[in-house]
């Protein structure tokens, strides 16, 4: 019958194409979707905090995890992620960093 075809054409399939019934591969998706919405939440409360929007910072966050799952996998949208902290970071030390005038600024300790 139907069911028997069915069964027949997914035992027939090659064995790489199986895969996406296998435990590790759900385990593998599940992960991935976990580690995506922390962070697009992480993202979202660095953006709410040192930004104007924390919507922006979790649009990117997820754009860029999508884009990398795609392209990359797994281990390529985690390194987007990465990539997204680093350069927060790195716009964050220049952003505060004190003017160099050459001068030493006194301490004002009042005792």
């Amino acid at each position: 019958g139907p069911p028997a075809r069915l069964y027949n054409a997914i035992a027939e399939r090659p064995a790489e194409s199986r895969h996406e019934n296998t435990l590790p591969y759900l385990r593998t998706r599940a992960l991935s979707l976990f580690f995506c919405i922390v962070c697009a939440t992480f993202f979202y409360k660095v953006g709410d905090t040192e930004y104007t929007s924390g919507f922006i910072m979790a649009a990117i966050s997820l754009t860029l995890w999508i884009v990398g799952a795609f392209v990359f996998g797994l281990f390529g949208a985690a390194l987007g992620q990465l990539g997204l902290f680093v350069i927060l970071t790195v716009i964050n030390i220049a952003k505060h960093r004190p003017a160099r005038d050459g001068k030493k600024k006194k301490s004002r300790i009042v005792r």
